[in-house]
């Protein structure tokens, strides 16, 4: 039996600290994304608690057990140079993924309807087919995020699911696991939310690249990160467009040298935030 971590580092304890610091006066208005592994069957009771106590603002299921021919050819290799592994070390942490137990199908459901009462977003991750993604999306999912293929990417936005990409795949101009093309999943009308991806500076230079690249005009491109999003994670009823009655949370970018710089930061329609570093001498400076 596993032992009982002490109460301080429970993790519904440190949930409880990071919610309420996200309650203070702070730089950015902070919500909480809880993104479950199905493969946690210890902590799936934990998911509904932190539910029932108000922590969670969206909920995506992961799956990242290795699909069968991770065990040979290209990406068999590429894996073990990623990880810096042997054969014979990579065959036995890929076979030991995927022999990991599972919530079942129902648990999944029961959760999913119990999101949706609660009014929390609900997401998949990582969607490989067109299967995959019409079961998930008969079970209550209305978005996919990181659909891996352009067939899942097809089948979400068919059954009106919102698709979310990488905004740094767009800044880099492709997957670095050789996943879907972001640019071009985009221009097909594939990818309608674009998100960080663990780099936030690549939010913006992608609203600019897909501009100057015309797969997008400017006002589009800029929903892809404001209002699309809001209405993805439903609070489109205060954020993600200007609009009568919205908070007025803006940023004044200046694209004189075809490098986005931002000159002001306005949160609530005051300004929070004052470039005094000109844009012509940021451009001197990174050339």
């Amino acid at each position: 039996m596993r032992k009982r971590l002490p109460e301080q580092i429970q993790p519904s304890g440190s949930f409880a600290k990071i919610h309420e610091a996200c309650q203070k006066r702070s730089l950015i208005n902070n919500k909480i994304h809880l993104r479950y592994e199905i493969t946690g069957l210890e902590e799936y009771e934990l998911c509904f608690e932190l539910v029932k106590n108000g922590y969670v603002s969206f909920f995506s299921f992961m799956d990242h057990t290795p699909p069968e021919d991770l065990l040979h050819g290209e990406k068999f290799e590429k894996f073990c140079i990623r990880k810096r592994l042997s054969h014979e070390q990579a065959i036995r942490e890929i076979t030991e993924r995927m022999q990991r137990p599972k919530i079942t199908k129902q648990q999944m459901l029961n959760l999913i309807n119990f999101l949706k009462e609660n009014h929390i977003p609900v997401a998949s991750h990582d969607d490989r087919t067109a299967s995959v993604v019409a079961e998930n999306h008969s079970m209550g999912i209305t978005m996919a995020e990181f659909p891996i293929s352009e067939e899942a990417a097809q089948k979400a936005t068919e059954l009106g699911m919102d698709r979310v990409g990488g905004a740094a795949n767009v800044l880099r101009g492709g997957s670095n696991l050789g996943n879907i093309n972001v640019q071009d999943s985009v221009s097909k009308g594939l990818i309608n939310i674009l998100c960080s991806d663990y780099y936030p500076p690549a939010l913006l230079h992608s609203i600019f690249i897909l501009y100057r690249n015309n797969i997008l005009p400017l006002h589009e491109s800029a929903r892809l990160t404001s209002l699309n999003p809001a209405r993805a994670a439903l609070i489109d009823h205060t954020k993600g467009s200007i609009e009568t009655g919205k908070d007025a949370d803006l940023i004044l970018v200046d694209y004189k040298t075809n490098k986005p710089v931002i000159e002001k930061t306005i949160v609530g329609g005051n300004i929070s935030g004052e470039y005094s570093l000109k844009p012509a001498k940021i451009y001197e400076y990174y050339n």
